[in-house]
């Protein structure tokens, strides 16, 4: 936690790996949760960040978006029609 704390605090790019991991989370929520937890420290780094784990996320980056929700284990339901404005808190 405190190495990729301090990744984050130097303000520099980050590294291709990086970006190529951001990138393939790009529609994928449930890994997109998972990269969040490791931040806040809810998930641990060694299995997120185990080789298997980011390959996988990479590899089901590269399928067409129909199938992404399958290959994690999820399925998305539509939201049904709002039924009325919800004002915004004051």
């Amino acid at each position: 936690m405190y190495e990729l704390t301090c990744q984050r605090a130097a303000l520099e790019p980050p590294t291709p790996q990086m970006t190529r991991l951001i990138t393939a989370l790009h529609g994928n929520q449930h890994d997109t949760d998972q990269f969040i937890g490791v931040i806040v420290g809810t998930v641990p780094i060694p299995e997120f960040f185990a080789s298997g784990n980011i390959q996988r996320i990479i590899d089901t980056s590269r399928k067409p978006a129909a199938h992404r929700h399958q290959a994690v284990g999820s399925s998305i339901s539509p939201s049904p029609p709002a039924t009325g404005a919800v004002p915004p808190p004051s």
